[in-house]
């Protein structure tokens, strides 16, 4: 639900944090039944060392499906950027079978059989989401699982291995049903609940989904990995995704 807008400066410009400014930024989204929702920030990030970035929100949640949303940001002296996105279709799970893992171990990893309806005349891109909530010393709280294709990992290192957090329907496309098993990874603690969800999200969204991952697991002698953009004027992904089916377990 956040955004961020950043500007490019050229390597000499960011010797000094303190010169770097990103206020006096507008942004808005253009909505098809509320009109143009302005931003705010109430937050800032630090996930880059001395550069707080805006957090921006809107008081807008209900997302239409099949509609189009556009975001405009603005700032003196500079080019606006836009950029637009059609809400995906709410996804649709048929069936989904649970089954905690018997391991002993302090980390284990639970099996997922989720089968999905898929619409044969397109091409579907879906994001998995599942939490676990737990309780510990008299308080809960929750945890998302890691998925993985295996159902543990043979040489005990996860890190070598791929997490799967989205999927196209290229492979099963023209069925209309289709049936996954996803691993959940957590540590071993007892739980009060699981909560599966699924989204349905663009193919902008799903290939800077894959990029990001592909970056993060490159090695110094991979070839570079170019993010796609869908942002007039600018660089980055705007994506909103559909509702969520939701499968309490």
């Amino acid at each position: 639900m956040n955004i961020t807008v950043t500007q490019t400066y050229g390597l000499g410009d960011t010797l000094f944090y303190d010169d770097v400014t990103l206020d006096n930024i507008d942004l808005s989204l253009s909505t098809p039944d509320k009109g143009v929702v302005p931003g705010f920030s109430d937050s800032r990030s630090s996930s880059n060392e001395g550069l707080f970035i805006p957090l921006w929100e809107f008081n807008y949640y209900d997302f239409i499906s099949g509609e189009e949303y556009m975001i405009n940001a603005e700032k003196p002296g500079l080019e606006p950027i836009t950029a637009q996105v059609i809400i995906p279709p709410k996804p649709v799970i048929v069936d989904i079978k649970y089954t905690p893992s018997t391991s002993t171990g302090s980390v284990v990893r639970d099996r997922f059989e989720l089968t999905l309806s898929d619409d044969t005349d397109e091409d579907n891109y879906y994001y998995f989401r599942a939490q676990e909530t737990i309780e510990e010393s008299g308080f809960e709280f929750r945890r998302d699982f890691r998925f993985y294709s295996l159902p543990s990992n043979p040489i005990d290192q996860s890190f070598l291995e791929e997490v799967i957090t989205s999927i196209s329907d290229r492979d099963f496309n023209g069925k209309s049903e289709h049936t996954i098993i996803l691993y959940g990874e957590r540590i071993k603690r007892p739980q009060t609940s699981v909560e599966f969800q699924v989204f349905q999200i663009t193919k902008e969204h799903y290939d800077f989904i894959q990029n990001y991952e592909k970056f993060n697991s490159n090695g110094p002698l991979e070839e570079p990995v170019n993010f796609n953009s869908n942002i007039a004027g600018g660089h980055g992904i705007f994506a909103i995704t559909s509702k969520p089916d939701i499968v309490e377990l």
